[in-house]
């Protein structure tokens, strides 16, 4: 058996082998872990969102009534908020406290008109 030096230690050439190994199973499951969402139901999103009107809400009533976007594209036709989910509530810009919320972006884009074309709610992580 082949021995490499490393750092004043002597360690075979299996042994590295393995070490690469069992280091790159660990690094694929902790990356392969799921994550737990919290489900978001057409209630809660009607409930929280259902003032928006695909052809009829203006980009100005949507900032007037959410605040400024989170991040703007295409020249503010595409605008994005982060959506926090905890406890059953949902949040637009405001962070809980408890640290195990869910984020969301909403996600709006505009005709060059600015009238809201179409939206959704995506998971961000």
């Amino acid at each position: 058996m082949k021995c490499i030096s490393f750092t004043n230690f002597q360690y075979s050439y299996i042994s590295k082998q393995a070490f690469i190994i069992i280091a790159a199973v660990l690094l694929v499951a902790g990356c392969a872990s799921p994550q737990q969402r919290a489900p978001v139901d057409d209630k809660m999103v009607a409930q929280y969102f259902g003032f928006l009107r695909v052809g009829e809400t203006t980009q100005q009533e949507i900032v007037s009534r959410l605040g400024p976007p989170h991040e703007t594209y295409e020249n503010g036709l595409v605008m994005t908020y982060l959506v926090y989910y905890e406890y059953g509530e949902m949040r637009v810009g405001k962070k809980g406290k408890s640290g195990i919320e869910t984020f969301y972006q909403l996600v709006l884009v505009f005709t060059s008109d600015h009238v809201l074309e179409r939206f959704s709610l995506v998971f961000y992580y």
